[in-house]
C-alpha cells in the first residue's frame, strides 16, 4: 500500500458515477469485479493513495445500498450532481460545492485504477504555496493521453465556473483552461470499463487503505 501523502490543504476524494452508460447497458458504478461494486473500488483506490475521506457525485439508481458509509471511516456521502447528464465537469463543481477544499476526482469506470497512482498525483502536488507556479491541477496520462483522476486546487474553480458557463463540459478542455501538470500512471492502472466485456480483462488486487 502506498503510504498517504499529506497535501497542504485538505484533500476530498471524489468518484464521479454519472454518465448515461449507453454501451454498457447498465450503470457502470454499480458492475461488480471480484465482487466489488466498481465505483466502491475506485473509492477504495482514493482512500488508499492518500485521501483522508471519499465521497461519491451523482444519482445513479442503487448506489446508496452499495455506498455505505458506516462501512468504514473514509467512506463519505453521495452527493447530488447538481447538472445532471451535463457531463463530468459538472460532477466536479458539484463536488466543489460539497467539500471544501482540494479534490481528487476519478471516474467509476476505472475499475483497475491503484493507489500508487493516486499517489503519484498527490505526490506532485507542492508541499507549499507558490503564487508564481502552483500548479491548479495535477492529471494522470498514459502513452500521451489523458486519464480521468485528476487532483483540482480548490483555487480553480473559479475558472472552471466560468468555462461552464460558457459551455465547457468537458474535463480535457476545463484542464486547457489551466495550469495543469501531467503525470504518467501505468497503463493496466488506466484502463477503463466501456462494455461488459471489458470486466473480464486480467486485473491486479484491489488495493487496501
Amino acid at each position: 500500500m502506498v503510504a498517504p501523502v499529506v497535501s497542504y490543504r485538505p484533500v476530498t476524494g471524489v468518484v464521479l458515477t454519472g454518465g448515461l452508460s449507453r454501451r454498457f447497458g447498465s450503470p457502470k458504478a454499480l458492475a461488480e469485479v471480484e465482487g466489488v461494486a466498481m465505483a466502491v473500488r475506485v473509492a477504495t483506490a482514493l482512500a488508499a493513495g492518500g485521501c483522508p475521506k471519499v465521497v461519491a457525485v451523482g444519482s445513479v439508481p442503487g448506489l446508496s445500498q452499495i455506498w455505505r458509509p458506516e462501512s468504514a471511516a473514509w467512506l463519505g456521502l453521495i452527493l447530488e450532481d447538481r447538472w445532471p447528464g451535463e457531463g463530468p465537469l459538472a460532477g466536479v463543481l458539484s463536488a466543489m460545492d460539497g467539500c471544501p477544499g482540494d479534490l481528487v476526482t476519478a471516474a467509476c469506470d476505472l475499475a483497475w485504477v491503484d493507489a500508487a497512482s493516486v499517489g503519484t498525483i498527490l505526490g506532485s502536488v507542492p508541499a507549499r504555496e507558490s503564487l508564481s507556479s502552483q500548479p491548479q491541477a495535477v492529471y494522470a496520462v498514459t502513452k500521451g493521453q489523458m486519464v480521468p483522476v485528476i487532483w483540482w486546487s480548490e483555487q480553480a474553480r473559479p475558472i472552471l465556473e466560468a468555462a461552464f458557463d460558457q459551455g465547457e463540459r468537458s474535463l480535457r478542455g476545463a484542464l486547457r483552461l489551466l495550469n495543469a501538470v501531467a503525470v504518467e500512471i501505468s497503463a493496466d492502472a488506466a484502463r477503463a470499463v466501456t462494455t461488459p466485456e471489458d470486466l473480464e480483462m486480467p486485473h491486479g488486487p484491489l488495493s487496501s487503505p
